[in-house]
């Protein structure tokens, strides 16, 4: 049977399309379980080799919501010149650290709990399974200094921060960007973690050995289609993803299965590799996967401040740029002495406060005793004024708040 005609020249393109297609798919590897990074990636971050002005890291850097990549820019810390094994066991070797497994795994759980940093290394020099993933106790910010770029951040509601310096009283510091806590991360054998996005701004800087980062956009609508553990991503709006939270993905990275998650072909990715005395910034809700192959000392630190953190030129003409600050000078959110249980992954200021306020306009509309606007009168009284709207009475089953 022959075909003539415009249903030959249809028959004709589509064994042509065929063809392409097979040939597509004969030098497309064969699905199986591949490692994260070696497929779709497209390139490389942005990178800087200078150290950005303050003015220049939030309007152009954090503004422009994009991973950056600062080479050098925690070169000059004490800690990068001087924590070796030994000298962190020396000075803060009694100082508690919260660990897990190097492979992360949060769908099974990989923490193992709280150790000594002295017990920590023992156990990593010898081989064994584990990784600090902790905060900097108040006694380690002696040899940590506070890039003077990531001054001159303000959210222009929460209260000014204070100074806790170990050897003298608080001072109000307004000039200082409010950060929520310092990361700790400290290993002796390969690590991997899981692919995640934070719900706050992170700059990440590597104070020895070097790991390899990839970075999925997602704003990208295959990344979206990932599958989320906890659901969290909404979708795009104003060129920001929408979500309730920070999310991971229950996949190994060292083994992706492509079979069960073919979408993941179409996802791309950006790298970058992160040697001792670099620092990276992250933005808030960018996904991202960390990794280290190698078995010597491993330690970096990290900055994390609120998304509503922005530039304030203000603060910034009181701030001392000229010169890295003191880590000690500074009161993170959720300071850690060292002892004790480690106040990680806790929730940010703005969380809490959405939190207590729906909690509140929850119990409002149940019991008709406040309703959320009433609250936050009262919440800006508290805070602001140090005055009080609202008095307490006794009702017949409950105490009702009613305006002063």
């Amino acid at each position: 049977m022959y075909v003539r005609g415009p249903a030959a020249s249809i028959a004709a393109a589509a064994v042509v399309i065929a063809a392409a297609y097979s040939a597509l798919l004969r030098r497309r590897p064969a699905p199986s379980r591949l490692a994260l990074g070696s497929w779709g990636v497209v390139g490389s971050i942005a990178t800087i080799e200078h150290t950005p002005t303050a003015r220049e890291f939030w309007t152009v850097d954090v503004d422009a919501w994009r991973p950056l990549l600062l080479r050098g820019a925690a070169a000059d810390m004490p800690a990068a010149r001087e924590w070796d094994r030994d000298t962190l066991v020396s000075r803060y070797g009694n100082s508690t650290v919260r660990t897990e497994r190097a492979k992360e795994d949060r769908v099974a759980g990989s923490q193992r709990g709280g150790m000594p940093l002295t017990e920590l290394l023992r156990r990593g020099a010898a081989g064994e399974d584990v990784y600090a993933i902790s905060n900097v106790a108040h006694p380690m910010t002696e040899d940590l200094t506070l890039p003077p770029f990531l001054l001159c951040g303000s959210d222009r509601s929460t209260p000014e921060r204070l100074a806790a310096p170990s050897d003298g009283p608080r001072q109000t510091v307004g000039w200082a960007t409010p950060l929520d806590e310092f990361g700790l991360w400290i290993a002796n054998l390969p690590t991997a973690s899981q692919v995640h996005y934070d719900q706050t701004n992170i700059l990440n800087c590597l104070l020895r050995g070097e790991k390899r980062w990839l970075f999925l956009d997602t704003r990208q609508r295959e990344v979206q289609q990932m599958p989320w553990a906890m659901g969290n991503l909404r979708g795009v709006e104003g060129g920001r993803p929408v979500f309730d939270g920070s999310d991971f993905v229950g996949i190994d990275p060292a083994a992706v299965d492509l079979e069960a998650h073919p979408q993941l072909w179409s996802v791309t990715m950006r790298e970058a590799t992160q040697r001792a005395g670099d620092c990276i910034f992250v933005p808030w809700g960018y996904a991202h996967q960390v990794s280290s192959a190698s078995s010597e000392l491993s330690v970096a630190v990290s900055f994390l401040w609120e998304r509503d953190v922005a530039y304030d030129p203000a603060a910034c003409a009181r701030a001392p740029t000229a010169m890295p600050l003191p880590l000690r000078l500074l009161l993170p959110l959720w300071w850690y002495s060292g002892a004790g249980v480690v106040p990680l992954g806790y929730n940010t200021l703005s969380q809490t406060r959405q939190r207590l306020l729906s909690a509140v306009e929850q119990t409002a509309r149940r019991r008709r005793l406040l309703d959320a606007a009433l609250f936050a009168r009262w919440w800006r009284a508290k805070h602001e004024r140090g005055g009080d709207l609202l008095t307490a009475r006794r009702g017949a089953s409950s105490w009702i708040v009613t305006p002063f």
